[in-house]
């Protein structure tokens, strides 16, 4: 510490100027650099902030829009929907009301027809689609329904077509009150105690005398789950004689019917005016037999609020759009009526399914804005790097310029003092040597002069 002190004042006030010129020009240095680096890096965190928050509000603003879109979207859907659903179930309620006309007409008037070739479950035409079955009641004595058996069999005359002009038909029938049932296609497999008074689309259409739709039911030729379309047939004297039946199974419900605009994302369920469900996905009798009751879910009945409200104004007839939980997640179901049945086509849609596009792009935007932070934080530290570099280059070359100006101010001064020294002490011929080309040097000679 000594020693510096001593150099210190052994330097010029020119000397000391300098040096500290120089200092504070690489404090100057430093503080600036300081600044920038700390400016820089909150206009990058500034950046930053500013791009996520803009990117939030772009998603949640696009989520907005995605979802009022999706909801005329899926109000739009289950209104055609219905409307597609109502013409085809309208279909099949004109076939079966075609079938009911010519039925009367053999009912009324058999004597104008004559013997056909009849075809028990036993007995295998050559082509399953010329004609029908017929299967009897267990009660039933074949010789006591014979006449009828023969008339009925002209039913083929009006089976055939309609069978053949409408591919969601899966079986076209008539069950008599004698305990006969003939059924086109022909086929086998009828279970022996089968007998068509006691089903439920027979009842119905005896109990309302009119059209109607039957519940889910199993299928007694084993195609699964079924609804009848059925309609009575009456003599002259309005005594009911025959029902006629169409049937559509639950696949083909879901598949063909109800399904058809509705696409992978989402799915329709079928409500019944009650609010039990007639088809949705899934909706299997499993390995119950067809002699066995079948009932689905009743939705008004749900433990979920949200789901109850939906069922009731689907029971309602209403048309509309809810949001609810269920099945694991948040679902929208938009509703319309099919006015022929009295049913209500829900579509039910997942609401992530509905804003995918917006989570995909929040899920793009935080990754280009970690992209864009890691960018930035490598840039600052590249330029805190260079920042660093060029502090200790300059430093090293002011330290270096400082000491050279000094030793070049310095010595001749210093020499200078010597030469007043040993004049002082009488020596007259001491000879200061300054070679330095400037005021110094014309000092020195001034001195060794006046020596």
């Amino acid at each position: 510490m000594k020693e510096k002190r001593a150099l210190w004042s052994r330097l010029g006030v020119t000397a000391k100027i300098l040096i500290v010129f120089l200092a504070l020009s690489i404090a100057s240095l430093v503080i600036t650099g300081s600044i920038a680096l700390i400016t820089i890096s909150g206009v990058g965190d500034y950046a930053l902030e500013s791009g996520i928050s803009l990117g939030n509000r772009a998603v949640n603003d696009s989520t907005i829009a995605l979802e009022n879109d999706a909801e005329e979207y899926l109000l739009r859907m289950a209104t055609d929907q219905a409307a597609i659903s109502n013409t085809l179930f309208e279909r099949v309620e004109a076939e079966t009301s075609i079938m009911a006309q010519f039925a009367s007409t053999l009912v009324n008037d058999p004597s104008s027809y004559t013997h056909k070739p009849l075809y028990a479950q036993n007995v295998t035409p050559e082509d399953v689609y010329v004609c029908s079955a017929y299967a009897l009641a267990p009660d039933v004595d074949i010789a006591a329904v014979s006449e009828e058996l023969n008339v009925s069999s002209y039913m083929d005359d009006i089976f055939i077509p309609i069978y053949a002009a409408d591919p969601h038909l899966t079986w076209v029938y008539i069950g008599t009150e004698s305990g006969i049932l003939r059924i086109y296609p022909w086929c086998s497999g009828i279970d022996p105690s089968f007998d068509p008074r006691v089903r439920g689309w027979y009842m119905k259409a005896k109990e309302t005398g009119d059209m109607s739709w039957s519940d889910p039911y199993i299928d007694v030729a084993w195609h699964g789950l079924m609804v009848t379309c059925s309609k009575p047939v009456y003599n002259s004297n309005d005594d009911l004689v025959w029902v006629i039946g169409a049937d559509v199974t639950i696949e083909t419900i879901n598949q063909k019917i109800i399904n058809t605009q509705i696409g992978e994302l989402g799915y329709a369920i079928l409500l019944d005016e009650h609010g039990y469900v007639i088809a949705r996905p899934g909706l299997s009798a499993g390995d119950m037999k067809w002699d066995e009751s079948f009932e689905t879910e009743n939705l008004p009945l749900s433990t979920n609020a949200e789901l109850r409200a939906i069922a009731k104004n689907m029971t309602a007839g209403n048309t509309g759009i809810a949001r609810c939980r269920f099945e694991g997640g948040e679902k929208y179901i938009a509703y319309a009526p099919i006015r022929c049945t009295n049913w209500s086509v829900g579509v039910v849609m997942p609401v992530e399914e509905i804003i995918a596009p917006a989570l995909t792009t929040k899920g793009k935007i935080i990754a280009a804005t970690q992209d864009t932070s890691e960018h930035i934080n490598r840039e600052l530290d590249n330029m805190k790097k260079i920042f660093f570099g060029i502090f200790i280059a300059l430093f090293l070359g002011v330290s270096g310029l400082s000491f050279l100006l000094s030793r070049i101010i310095t010595n001749p001064v210093m020499r200078l003092k010597e030469g007043s020294e040993a004049i002082g002490k009488g020596d007259l011929d001491y000879k200061v040597d300054v070679k330095t080309g400037d005021e110094f040097e014309e000092l020195a000679n001034s001195f060794n002069e006046m020596a």
